[in-house]
């Protein structure tokens, strides 16, 4: 979608029939979800948006809140050193996975990897950081009904009838 229809698919709700044009001309076999909300007016619009998919790296902006929210209560500080441990470092995305074991950065360091490069080592020092049950509780907080963190990054899919973390367009 060109930024100009991007402007006024978000300014203009009536140009959302737009949008269900681009869905419907989407290759044979093609899922795609959408779920769009005007912020202003809170009018809403959605097509397949509480399909469940693998979150893949989306899921990272969850790991970012539920670290910020550590931050904010005084739990964690952005400042705090983490060392990468043999036992968070996976393939993918990223590159702590390539550098010594034990190398130590600040929160505020692995954040940064975990988003701007989509580092998945970084992501799991996060994990382990903030905890899966301070994780939890921010998608329960923020009354997300489908997307959930239901493991560690792997740097592979998972094995057959392994959890996986998902996300919906609507969450």
């Amino acid at each position: 979608m060109k930024a100009s229809t991007r402007a006024a698919v978000d300014s203009d709700p009536s140009m959302w029939p737009t949008v269900m044009a681009a869905i419907a001309a989407a290759p044979p076999g093609t899922t795609v979800a959408v779920s769009i909300r005007d912020l202003r007016s809170g009018a809403s619009f959605g097509h397949a948006d509480d399909r469940v998919f693998p979150a893949a790296s989306t899921i990272k902006m969850l790991i970012l809140v539920a670290l910020a929210r550590a931050v904010d209560d005084g739990r964690l500080s952005f400042s705090d050193q983490s060392p990468v441990r043999t036992t968070q470092k996976v393939g993918g995305s990223g590159v702590l996975n390539w550098l010594q074991t034990g190398l130590e950065l600040t929160l505020r360091d692995h954040a940064w990897l975990m988003i701007a490069i989509s580092d998945n080592t970084a992501s799991n020092v996060l994990i382990d950081a903030v905890g899966m049950p301070a994780i939890h509780h921010v998608q329960n907080s923020l009354a997300l009904t489908a997307t959930s963190l239901n493991r560690r990054f792997l740097g592979r899919l998972p094995n057959l009838g392994a959890p996986e973390n998902v996300a919906t367009a609507a969450d």
